[in-house]
């Protein structure tokens, strides 16, 4: 309900279409800066009033952009005025090894057939596993939990952020043999306590309970439906002030 209730309070929503690219976001982010560029002509929205967000990889690629956007103004069309996240994955070598822990389970399919997709993925593009070349990870990665600064997190330093995450343990236990060690909530926690701990008050995550709904009705924790679109919105709304 967000794009809805945002354009009710006379905000302009953009759906950028983009399918899967890569990991690194690069042609993402500059997909991103020739949208933003034709909204600012089109429309004259100063260039500090944007907020992104998405979920799962529209939350990655919106962390993305504002990182590059904060490490070097000049490489992005505008630094986003804060960023919302659900659910994203943030460290890659993270993010590979629960893929590895999927696929030697063996018991979900469709975890199995994501963490092999994932595996074969990240091999690709970054030239092998996290013990192959785990510079190009950390250079990546949106957080680095080994690195004492957070890797590219801390580019986030200044941003006000909020994350979105519903653990959901007995429903990944039951359904997926998944654990805490697996979730991206543990990521996310850490992260968000690594801005707060360096000064950034503004960092926030939302951990939900039994919200995750699919379009069809069926229960998922990894959905849009966690995130409160009234509180959000709110939200947003502070930010712009």
């Amino acid at each position: 309900t967000l794009h809805r209730l945002a354009v009710n309070k006379g905000l302009l929503v953009i759906f950028p279409s983009i399918n899967w690219g890569s990991f690194k976001f690069i042609e993402e982010n500059k997909f991103l800066d020739t949208v933003f560029r034709q909204v600012v002509k089109e429309y004259h929205i100063p260039k500090d009033r944007f907020i992104l967000g998405g979920l799962s990889g529209g939350g990655m690629l919106s962390l993305s952009y504002a990182e590059n956007a904060n490490r070097d103004s000049s490489s992005t069309f505008l630094v986003p005025r804060a960023v919302f996240a659900l659910d994203p994955p943030l460290d890659y070598t993270s993010h590979y090894e629960k893929a590895e822990r999927d696929v030697q389970r063996n018991f979900s399919p469709p975890a199995v057939a994501e963490g092999r997709w994932l595996i074969d993925n990240y091999k690709k593009e970054y030239g092998g596993s996290p013990r192959d070349v785990p510079a190009e990870y950390l250079k990546y990665s949106l957080y680095t939990h080994s690195e004492a600064d957070g890797g590219n997190a801390k580019y986030l330093l200044k941003t006000p952020l909020r994350i979105y995450t519903e653990p959901a343990i007995e429903w990944q236990i039951k359904n997926k043999h998944r654990d805490l060690y697996d979730m991206n909530c543990t990521d996310i926690s850490a992260m968000i306590n690594l801005l707060r701990n360096n000064g950034n008050e503004k960092a926030e995550i939302i951990v939900t309970n039994h919200k995750g709904r699919r379009p069809d009705g069926s229960y998922h924790p990894h959905s849009w439906s966690i995130m409160d679109g009234s509180n959000c919105l709110k939200w947003i709304l502070e930010q712009l002030k």
